[in-house]
């Protein structure tokens, strides 16, 4: 139950007292040795630390991804995956990333979890602008800004105001304008494909 309340903290952008309420959850978690309580526990912590130590939120989201794999509560595996993709794609390894962000984002989909098929979007935005791929970061943005994938559109470690201003920077004013109404113009299903295959994208850019 900690967990949750600190992830509720955490989710209305009250980071000291997610943190507190995590390292609580880990505290009693520790001692109950219920694996799903420590995934849970160890999710909420690596959000709560993730953007002051990045280091130790990825080991943190690592040990519930091993705990989730090994059969503990799934409600935290796909969240897990997509926020260490956001990490691991700012502490320069998009390889590792875009592999848990497609994983992620197809979990995500696959279970109907819109909390994570948002976030794991916002990350391939980023993703996206860091890989100097700016046309599809454009029209997933658009996806987003138009509620078409529905995202908080808020995240610890990126910022959106800052990743619009570099798509923009990197396109002509009318050919931003027009990616981005492409995605906004898009059905549900369709701007998930576009997302997936963008991510499959990035998955081989890397490759090469």
């Amino acid at each position: 139950m900690l967990a949750v309340f600190a992830m509720g903290s955490l989710g209305n952008g009250d980071v000291d007292q997610g943190r507190r309420l995590a390292e609580a959850a880990v505290h009693h978690a520790e001692r109950s040795r219920n694996p799903s309580a420590l995934a849970m526990a160890g999710y909420a912590l690596g959000w709560a630390l993730c953007d002051e130590d990045s280091e130790t939120a990825i080991e943190s989201l690592s040990g519930t991804i091993e705990l989730c794999q090994a059969g503990a509560i799934d409600a935290v595996h796909a969240p897990a995956v997509c926020q260490r993709a956001v990490l691991l794609l700012l502490d320069g390894k998009p390889t590792e990333a875009v592999r848990d962000l497609q994983w992620g984002f197809e979990r995500s989909v696959e279970i109907g979890d819109a909390l994570t098929i948002g976030a794991a979007t916002l990350a391939t935005v980023a993703a996206l602008a860091k890989s100097s791929m700016p046309e599809p970061a454009a029209v997933v943005l658009g996806t987003l800004d138009a509620v078409v994938i529905w995202s908080f559109i808020t995240s610890a470690v990126l910022d959106v105001d800052e990743l619009r201003a570099e798509i923009r920077r990197s396109l002509p004013a009318e050919h931003f304008d027009a990616e981005h109404a492409r995605g906004a113009s898009m059905q549900y299903a369709e701007a998930i494909d576009f997302v997936r295959v963008s991510i499959r994208r990035l998955e081989e850019s890397f490759q090469n």
